[in-house]
């Protein structure tokens, strides 16, 4: 729950070094809800562990692309690596195959 909450911390101090770029400041704004998502969908998953425990919850088999599920993942990541001074990067051309049968809240 860390990363994403970092991830918000360090796009407001962006956004906050940049205040007449409105093009920076919209950015800053995307990936904020993309990082404030990414952290509900988290604690959505831990108020299920009860659930799936207690076998009163069963997991989805949707369709999902998983390369869009890890560029979500990946843009809420990249922050924290970069203010660390780590290169993050990840390479969706390896996938075989994109599009998944499964549960992606689970997965991400």
């Amino acid at each position: 729950m860390r990363t994403p909450i970092n991830a918000i911390n360090g796009y407001v101090r962006i956004a906050g070094a940049f205040p007449d770029d409105q093009v920076k400041q919209q950015e800053c704004r995307n990936k904020i809800l993309t990082a404030s998502g990414y952290l509900l969908e988290m604690i959505k998953s831990v108020l299920d562990m009860s659930k799936l425990e207690s076998g009163e919850m069963t997991l989805e088999h949707k369709p999902f692309q998983m390369t869009a599920l890890l560029d979500r993942v990946c843009r809420v990541i990249k922050v924290q690596a970069m203010e660390e001074g780590i290169d993050y990067n990840v390479d969706n051309e390896v996938l075989t195959h994109s599009c998944l049968i499964g549960s992606p809240a689970h997965i991400q």
